[in-house]
């Protein structure tokens, strides 16, 4: 039985982080870390460095990774994990200048949504197929702490 719709993409925008960007952070960094010095707030001080190790530890993962979404009659799948229709309560689209983003939402609200760039597939094509098993949450946006991490480009 083959998927009614397949496609492979990644899962993030790629953020472009230019002298700029890491002019600024290494100054704000810095000026953190002598107002925390002189104030001794050692408690910010060891804040400081556990986010600077932490960032550069994500720097080092991976690439943002691909993976490959199936759309099928009984549910969705994401790379290996399946999930049913009966799981999922809606879908939304978050376009950027440079994708847009599948959400696909689950009934359980500690689960996060599936989140996939719809990559060479028009969205078009993916709402039509979709909005036969679950309904467009027109009116849900991006959350605080993602449009955060896009405008800060983490």
């Amino acid at each position: 039985m083959e998927p009614l719709l397949k496609w492979r993409a990644r899962t993030r925008p790629n953020h472009e982080r230019g002298i700029v960007w890491l002019t600024g952070v290494l100054l704000l960094a810095g000026f953190m870390l002598i107002y925390s010095i002189r104030t001794q707030a050692w408690t910010l001080t060891l804040l400081i460095f556990l986010c600077a190790i932490v960032y550069y530890l994500f720097g080092l993962r991976q690439e943002h990774i691909q993976k490959e979404i199936s759309i099928w009659e009984e549910g969705v799948q994401l790379d290996s994990e399946y999930f049913s229709w009966s799981s999922l309560t809606g879908f939304w689209f978050q376009r950027y200048p440079d994708c847009t983003q599948l959400h696909i939402e689950h009934s359980e609200p500690w689960r996060y949504d599936l989140v996939i760039q719809t990559g060479p597939v028009s969205t078009a094509n993916i709402r039509k197929l979709l909005a036969q098993y679950i309904p467009e949450q027109t009116n849900r946006t991006e959350q605080l702490l993602d449009r955060l991490s896009r405008i800060c480009k983490i």
